[in-house]
C-alpha cells in the first residue's frame, strides 16, 4: 500500500509550478532483509497528441531518511505542452477557438519495487493521483505560494473567474490596428457555452447587445476568444445573435465595449416593461428590473420569470445564462498616440499561457550588430615564370561570412503604474512576435538586461522603452 501525503490540489495547475507529489509506503523497507527499494511513478498525460491517455515516462524515486519518495514533474509537464499564437491566422473567421497546445492533464500512478531475501519484487499501480489539468504557465516564486489556480477555470460555481491574462485590470486600449485575444480554461460540463459583448458610446449609453455560442463548449482545457477591433470588425454576422442594436458589432458610435463569458448561450429577452424573477415556490423574490440584456445568478434551482403584475408567465426553467468571468471593457483608440506610421504590433507569450498584445512606437533608433567568422588564407601565388608574386588586393585574413543582427527601440505610449507592470512580462516571456504594417510577423528577443520605466511623477504616468532583437538574422555570402 502506498499512501500519497502530497499532490497539486484542484482541478487546474501549471506546468512550471507546484508540480511535487510525495508518497510513502507501508512495506518496512528499513528491515535489513528489505533491499534496492525505490518508488515507481508511471505518467499519464491526456493531450492533443494523446486524446484518450498515454503512459510517457516512468519515474523512480529512493526514499529518503524518513522513508518519503518525491517526484517533481516540472520537466515532463513542460515537455507535454506548448503555445498557441493565433497571429499567424492573416484573419480571425471565429470568436471561439481552441488551444490544444497550451494545456494537458496529467495522473500518476505509484508503485515500488525491492528486493526482499534475495528475491526481487516490483508492484504497480498501488495508489494513483487524481487527473489534474495543467496550462502552459509558470508563476514567480512569491506568486506561486498564494495564486489559487482554480480562479482561472471558468465555471459558474466560481464567481469572477480570471482570464490567462498578467494585466489583472479590466481596462484595456483596444487599437484599432491591434488584435487581442483572451485565454481561459475551460471545464465541461458546466464551463463557457457563450459570450456577451456590450457596446456603448462615449456617454455610456449601451449602442448594441450580442451573444456568441461557444461550438467547442464540450472540449477541456484551454481556449481563446478573438477580442480585437479589427477581428470584431469582420466578423460574419451569422456567428453571433443580436439582442440590441444594429447588425454590425463596431459601427462610429462605438466607444468602449465589454465582454463576459456565460454558461449559456441563450438570453431572456421580453418586452420592454419591467419583470420580476422569482423562485419556483413563486414568493422569494430574487431580483429584480428589466431583464432584457442580463443575467441572473442566485441559486440552481428552477425559476420562472414573470410580468411586473405577476401573473403572466413568459418562461420557466434553470436559469443558465451566467456570466461567469470578470467583465473586460475595451476602449477604442484611433492609434498609438501620434505616431501611427512607426506603430508596430507587439505580442508575447505571459506567464499563465496566454498571449498579450500591446501597441509601440519604433523610435529613430535602429542598430545593426555583426558577427563575422573568418579564416587565414594563404594567398601566395606564382606567374607564369615560376615566379612568387603577392598582389596588395589578394586577401590573407578572408570574412568566411557575416551576419547581420537587427536591433529596434521601441517606446510606448505613456501607460499606467498596472500598464508598465504588464509589459514588464514581455521583459521575461520566452515568446515575442512583432508584426509590421505590412503583416509580417517575426520572433525577437529583448536586448535589455534591465527593465526601466520613464515616470513623470506628477502625472502619474509612466512610459517603457524596450530593444528587440528580431529572430531572423541576415548573411551575407560565403566566400
Amino acid at each position: 500500500m502506498i499512501t500519497i501525503t502530497q499532490a497539486p490540489t484542484g482541478s487546474l495547475t501549471s506546468a512550471g509550478n507546484n508540480n511535487y507529489y510525495v508518497v510513502k509506503s507501508e512495506t518496512p523497507f528499513s528491515m535489513s532483509a528489505y533491499n534496492d527499494f525505490y518508488y515507481i511513478a508511471d505518467v499519464i498525460v491526456t493531450n492533443a497528441t494523446y486524446p484518450t491517455g498515454s503512459q510517457v515516462a516512468r519515474l523512480v524515486s529512493y526514499p529518503d531518511s524518513n522513508g518519503y519518495g518525491t517526484f517533481d514533474l516540472q520537466n515532463i509537464a513542460n515537455s507535454f505542452v506548448s503555445y498557441d499564437f493565433p497571429g499567424y491566422i492573416t484573419e480571425d473567421v471565429l470568436f471561439f477557438n481552441t488551444a490544444s497546445n497550451s494545456s494537458a492533464q496529467i495522473q500518476l500512478e505509484f508503485g515500488e519495487r525491492y528486493v526482499y531475501n534475495s528475491t526481487f519484487s516490483q508492484s504497480y499501480n498501488l495508489n494513483s493521483s487524481d487527473t489534474i489539468g495543467y496550462c502552459n504557465g509558470s508563476l514567480s516564486w512569491s506568486d506561486q505560494n498564494y495564486f489559487d489556480y482554480n480562479r482561472l477555470i471558468m465555471t459558474p460555481s466560481i464567481s469572477g473567474s480570471q482570464f490567462l491574462t498578467d494585466y489583472y485590470s479590466v481596462d484595456y486600449n483596444g487599437y484599432k490596428d491591434l488584435r487581442n485575444w483572451l485565454y481561459f480554461y475551460n471545464l465541461p460540463p458546466s464551463g463557457v457555452l457563450g459570450a456577451i459583448l456590450t457596446t456603448n458610446d462615449g456617454a455610456g449609453n449601451v449602442v448594441g447587445s450580442y451573444t456568441f455560442s461557444n461550438p467547442y463548449s464540450s472540449v477541456l482545457g484551454v481556449q481563446y476568444i478573438s477580442v480585437g477591433y479589427p477581428q470584431l470588425k469582420q466578423l460574419p454576422t451569422s456567428s453571433y445573435t443580436v439582442l440590441t442594436g444594429s447588425v454590425t458589432i463596431i459601427n462610429p458610435n462605438v466607444v468602449t465595449y465589454t465582454i463576459q463569458l456565460t454558461a449559456s448561450g441563450s438570453n431572456f429577452v421580453i418586452d420592454a416593461d419591467s419583470a420580476f424573477l422569482v423562485d419556483f415556490d413563486g414568493t422569494n423574490i430574487v431580483d429584480a428590473g428589466v431583464t432584457t440584456n442580463y443575467n441572473y445568478l442566485e441559486d440552481y434551482d428552477s425559476i420562472y420569470l414573470t410580468d411586473y403584475d405577476g401573473a403572466t408567465l413568459i418562461t420557466d426553467g434553470l436559469v443558465s445564462n451566467i456570466a461567469i468571468s470578470n467583465p473586460i471593457t475595451f476602449t477604442v483608440m484611433n492609434n498609438c498616440g501620434k505616431f501611427r506610421d512607426t506603430s508596430v504590433a507587439i505580442y508575447w507569450l505571459s506567464k499563465l499561457g496566454g498571449f498579450e498584445s500591446v501597441l509601440m512606437n519604433k523610435m529613430n533608433v535602429y542598430t545593426k550588430s555583426k558577427v563575422i567568422a573568418q579564416y587565414l588564407k594563404n594567398n601566395v601565388k606564382t606567374n607564369s615564370s615560376g615566379r612568387i608574386v603577392q598582389r596588395a588586393y589578394d586577401m590573407g585574413l578572408t570574412n568566411f561570412y557575416t551576419q547581420i543582427t537587427n536591433n529596434i527601440k521601441f517606446n510606448s505610449d505613456f501607460v499606467s503604474d498596472a500598464q508598465a507592470e504588464w509589459i514588464a512580462g514581455m521583459f521575461q516571456s520566452p515568446v515575442i512576435f512583432v508584426q509590421t504594417h505590412d503583416g509580417v510577423i517575426q520572433a525577437a528577443n529583448v536586448v535589455e538586461d534591465t527593465y526601466e520605466v520613464y515616470k513623470q511623477a506628477n502625472k502619474k504616468l509612466n512610459s517603457v522603452s524596450l530593444t528587440l532583437e528580431l529572430g531572423q538574422n541576415d548573411y551575407s555570402q560565403r566566400l
